[in-house]
């Protein structure tokens, strides 16, 4: 975030942070990650206190400043969608401009965020039949998305629990 130093409020003229910790993914819904992040920016007052926001999307395993593509601009007033065909479908656009929209008249756009698509529990993340789906009965899918596991904070043992639950069941 590049910072207005002419708000009272801002002491330093840049801010670096990230949506997650290094290793963990983002959410499964990406376009509603990024919704709830704006209005979380907003609703902490970032927005008025930025010249602009800068969005990166994390491109490889580490975070690299400079390799990483710029995805979108926030600006207190607009916004531009720097890069990336996926942010520029209907729903996040639409979202975008009656959010500044909002802002603007000086109304509240909490309303705004739709509802999740689908609920998720983080239990479902070790329930065999539920991530069938995404591994079939590939043997190395399965051992990626143990590691997936761990690198999120699951437990190694609750990971080859779930590994060897999956193999008896699914792969044979």
């Amino acid at each position: 975030m590049k910072m207005n130093m002419n708000n009272p409020k801002n002491y330093v003229p840049e801010i670096w942070g990230y949506s997650k910790a290094i290793g963990h993914d983002e959410a499964k819904d990406r376009q509603q990650m990024l919704m709830r992040k704006i209005l979380m920016l907003h609703t902490n007052n970032y927005l008025e206190r930025a010249h602009e926001i800068n969005i990166f999307k994390r491109a490889g395993n580490a975070v690299n400043k400079k390799d990483d593509p710029l995805y979108l601009i926030l600006r207190p007033v607009d916004y531009s969608i720097a890069y990336d065909p996926l942010l520029k479908q209907f729903e996040f656009i639409k979202f975008l401009d009656d959010f500044y929209t909002l802002i603007r008249e000086k109304k509240s756009p909490k309303f705004l965020l739709p509802k999740s698509k689908a609920t998720f529990s983080k239990d479902d993340y070790l329930n065999v039949d539920i991530q069938q789906a995404r591994i079939g009965n590939d043997e190395n899918k399965l051992n990626t998305y143990c590691a997936q596991l761990v690198r999120n904070g699951h437990s190694f043992t609750a990971a080859s629990s779930f590994a060897l639950k999956y193999k008896e069941k699914h792969i044979r």
